[in-house]
């Protein structure tokens, strides 16, 4: 009794060049829309060269002895170390030419040599497509994003494709070493050609999965950076502290805010020029950066104004903090040209208790108010909010932060550092 349906191998050999053909179009349209995407490019020669190499299998018999069954075979290995190399691309590896270049010599003087017997032949063509899916393999657990949907997709992918291989390579070889072909091995040979364009299909939008994930990580990094510094922008810095002030509301820890002004900025662009006055911003962000650690999120949120956002941070702290920062911005001058240039800066800060009533909005305002008296009190100094400010009628500019939607609170890790 025959549990499973035969299935022609020849109509398999064309869907498996669709396939290909199909894979093809995609990643053209791919390298069109995005030029400077390299991954494509692999994808798309390695796409193309399992197409050409398939087309000229599928209409070439099986038993020819001659040379050209044998290079369309060489052509199909080289589009799966194609699709190796495109993949190492992607996680940013090093692209290995010459072990590649190797294997593809070794696999072709083995496929030569076997032409007439061309049951072995084939088991060593198949054989030979399972090294770079056996490499890929670990590129996938070493360096893909554990959140990523893609690659579980592809590693399933890759997982079936060697196992197909492995199969429909043993069973090429039974069948060379043996006279007789039992309808077992013949299923063995379909169904594993089966499952091998399953596994390519798996393994292909796997990466696309892969690729679209990491397009729209790069446009929301994007988003929320601030294009001179690289470190987070004013949109980026609401989204981070509505996020800490839920989770330290819930949990009972307090944070601070600081917000810094470079003072006298504007005299630095009119002074020195706009490109002096970019690289004060710089200097000024890799100066505090360098004295921060990965809880703790500096943001530009203005032209001249950054804030730092520091989560589990009392009162205390806050003002160790802020006075480190206004002797080390000082103390470490900017050189133009040779010419050291001293900058310093104003800073308010202000604390979120637990158990307060008040929002981050609230607290913003409040480090505003205490960097406006900084200001008016001479400048490069610090000044924490003080809650008599607001009994005594002191005026502070009105806050310049917008109120945005109060998230659902999350947990500790939400407060990485994101600069």
């Amino acid at each position: 009794m025959q549990v499973l349906p035969r299935l022609d191998i020849q109509t398999l050999e064309v869907v498996g060049l669709l396939t290909s053909i199909i894979a093809a179009i995609v990643w053209a349209a791919t390298c069109l829309a995005y030029r400077n995407l390299p991954t494509a490019r692999y994808l798309l020669a390695s796409s193309l060269t399992l197409a050409f190499g398939s087309g000229v299998m599928t209409f070439l018999p099986q038993e020819s002895a001659s040379l050209l069954p044998v290079f369309a075979q060489e052509i199909i290995v080289s589009g799966f170390w194609l699709l190796y190399l495109g993949t190492r691309r992607f996680f940013g590896r090093a692209i290995r030419v010459k072990p590649v270049s190797t294997a593809l010599l070794i696999t072709l003087a083995l496929l030569i040599f076997f032409r007439e017997r061309w049951l072995l032949r084939d088991s060593i063509f198949v054989f030979a497509q399972i090294l770079p899916l056996f490499l890929i393999l670990p590129l996938f657990v070493k360096h893909g994003n554990r959140h990523s949907f893609g690659i579980p997709l592809a590693a399933a992918g890759v997982v079936i494709g060697m196992l197909s291989h492995l199969a429909t390579g043993i069973s090429s070889a039974m069948m060379g070493l043996q006279d007789y072909v039992s309808p077992a091995t013949e299923n063995v040979q379909s169904y594993g050609l089966l499952l091998i364009i399953v596994s390519g299909s798996l393994l292909i939008f796997g990466i696309a999965v892969m690729i679209i994930e990491n397009l729209l990580y790069e446009a929301e990094n994007i988003a929320r950076r601030d294009e001179l510094t690289g470190i987070s922008n004013r949109r980026d810095f609401m989204k981070q502290i509505a996020r800490v002030h839920a989770f330290c509301e819930s949990e009972n820890v307090p944070y601070g805010v600081l917000i810094f002004d470079i003072d006298r900025f504007k005299s630095w662009n009119d002074t020195y020029g706009h490109a002096t006055g970019d690289e004060a911003l710089l200097h000024f962000t890799r100066t505090i950066l360098g004295q921060l650690d990965d809880s703790q999120l500096l943001a530009r949120t203005g032209g001249d104004e950054f804030c730092l956002l520091l989560p589990g941070k009392a009162e205390k702290h806050l003002s160790e903090i802020a006075e480190a920062m206004v002797v080390t911005v000082r103390n470490q001058p900017l050189s133009i040209d040779g010419q050291p240039l001293t900058m310093t800066i104003s800073v308010g800060g202000a604390v979120y208790m637990p158990g307060s009533q008040e929002d981050y909005n609230d607290i913003l305002a409040k480090a505003d108010s205490a960097l406006y008296r900084s200001k008016n009190n001479g400048r490069n100094q610090f000044s924490l909010y003080d809650e008599r400010e607001g009994r005594t009628g002191d005026v502070a500019p009105l806050p310049r932060f917008g109120l945005i939607s109060q998230p659902e609170a999350v947990g500790a890790h939400l407060m990485e550092r994101r600069a």
